[in-house]
């Protein structure tokens, strides 16, 4: 988590309001928060809306900024979703898929069109779904390498 330092009277300390999370930044204006996002890859970014050096809505147009990169970065597909995935990847048929995962073949089935909408895979006579949804999963996902 990365959070802008914090400025109270009071004695008490945001880290622990926040704990279980880990701190690992604590930033003074946008371009260090930008670098410390880089640098530590935070599942969490607290930012005030009023950054220096203006006081203005710098915090706010960070963060959206920041949803809009770290958005990108992460998958579309739910943990089931990529376990199937990991699993089409290995060349598996959806009755494997179910054997493997304990559930029916229906539910294999509803995984993969599931998968295939969120990935933007509409039917075409030229092209292999599966295929090009695996070769997907293969960039979106940092299990898969």
């Amino acid at each position: 988590m990365i959070q802008p330092p914090i400025h109270t009277g009071r004695n008490t300390s945001r880290a622990r309001v926040l704990a279980p999370h880990e701190v690992v930044a604590q930033v003074g204006d946008v371009p260090a928060l930008l670098e410390a996002v880089a640098v530590h890859g935070p599942d969490l970014v607290v930012t005030d809306v009023r950054m220096p050096p203006d006081q203005s809505d710098e915090g706010l147009r960070a963060a959206i900024a920041l949803r809009r990169v770290l958005a990108r970065n992460r998958s579309p597909l739910t943990p089931r979703e990529l376990d199937v995935m990991a699993l089409v990847a290995e060349g598996r048929s959806n009755a494997a898929i179910a054997t493997s995962l304990r559930v029916s073949e229906v539910a294999v089935s509803k995984h993969i069109g599931n998968i295939f909408g969120k990935l933007g895979l509409q039917p075409a006579a030229d092209d292999n779904r599966r295929v090009l949804a695996v070769l997907a999963y293969l960039k979106l996902s940092p299990r898969a390498s």
